[in-house]
């Protein structure tokens, strides 16, 4: 590996380093006394990505339309706090028509919340990138939008630790269908 992070054959390609870019973004570390809530009740959500770290069990819910559940199953996943605090990466497996594998990349700048979210079910292996505000009520959410037919669709989530349980919502959004609730994971922390 070479000062830059490059990790390819060959010199490296120009440009900055992460760490310049990391700078130049002013990518920061998400701190609880930022981000979090000074309660940790259940009742209040609170963000803090090293909180997030270690292995989660659950119960994982979709709906593939409005206030009609379509699948309920376990959910086992496990965080992992990578740069430093600046970024999460959580994986996961559940049961819906079959097994599915899914991960999130979760990072936070001063300006702004990014998940990168894919699965083998949802998304089918792609890569849906959602951006929102920086975290603000204890809690990181991002929205983008996709083709279904010739109408474009919104999908946003929301991940946070409300009291001890770490929650993550899924919501969808049709031209002629109302935001509702498209995944639901509830998951509390595993001890060994």
């Amino acid at each position: 590996m070479t000062q830059s992070g490059w990790v390819g054959e060959g010199p490296a390609p120009a440009g900055p380093s992460f760490r310049e870019w990391a700078e130049a973004h002013r990518v920061q570390r998400v701190a609880s006394s930022a981000y979090s809530q000074a309660s940790g009740t259940k009742g209040g959500w609170r963000m803090d990505l090293g909180e997030l770290s270690g292995r989660w069990r659950g119960t994982w819910r979709t709906w593939v339309e409005p206030d009609k559940l379509h699948s309920e199953s376990l959910i086992d996943a496990t965080v992992e706090v990578l740069f430093g605090g600046k970024a999460g990466l959580l994986r996961y497996t559940a049961e819906l028509d079959g097994h599915v594998d899914g991960c999130a990349l979760i990072g936070v700048t001063q300006d702004e919340s990014v998940v990168d979210w894919l699965d083998t079910w949802h998304t089918s292996g792609l890569v849906m990138s959602m951006r929102g505000p920086k975290p603000a009520g204890g809690r990181i959410e991002g929205t983008t939008t996709y083709s279904a037919g010739d109408d474009d669709w919104r999908w946003s989530i929301e991940v946070g630790l409300d009291g001890d349980r770490l929650v993550i919502r899924h919501y969808n959004e049709g031209p002629e269908i109302p935001r509702y609730l498209g995944v639901e994971a509830l998951m509390d922390r595993v001890t060994d």
